[in-house]
């Protein structure tokens, strides 16, 4: 059985943490994720500004070339002129794994639980008290009212 590259499979590999990246518009998002379809083995790509507009589904040109500028700016690009045929240039742009962004640690399903029943708890302690304190009188235990 013949092993299949994640290309020839039809997947491309991006860093996950691209959309953990503060102040990245979703346009440059999306961009950095077609460049990553579009990388070779080296982690280089060279589509136009109008590929990756039309892929990427941007109306005009300038929007290709602003995510462009975002990526490189983070510094998750880097963009090379390259010499084609004729004397004409092309950009390569070489892919640059963004960092990773450590998340605070989200409390279980059980922590949450557990934290919100005490303060649930807490929360009918202090309104017995103030019950108790406004009316001059007992509260009653179930937190129905006043016993006088």
């Amino acid at each position: 059985m013949e092993t299949l590259t994640r290309k020839a499979r039809g997947h491309f590999h991006a860093s996950d943490s691209i959309f953990d990246q503060p102040g990245l518009s979703v346009r440059a998002k999306l961009a950095y994720l077609y460049l990553c379809r579009c990388s070779d083995a080296e982690e280089e790509s060279f589509p136009s500004y109008e590929q990756i507009a039309e892929a990427c589904a941007f109306r005009r040109t300038s929007a290709a070339k602003t995510a462009i500028k975002d990526l490189i700016n983070a510094g998750l690009l880097i963009k090379e002129p390259r010499r084609i045929d004729h004397g004409q240039t092309d950009n390569d742009y070489i892919i640059c794994d963004p960092p990773v962004i450590q998340k605070p640690d989200k409390p279980s399903r059980e922590t949450a639980t557990k934290n919100s029943k005490e303060e649930g708890a807490i929360g009918m302690k202090i309104m017995r008290a103030t019950q108790r304190h406004l009316s001059g009188g007992q509260v009653n235990p179930l937190g129905r009212g006043l016993l006088n």
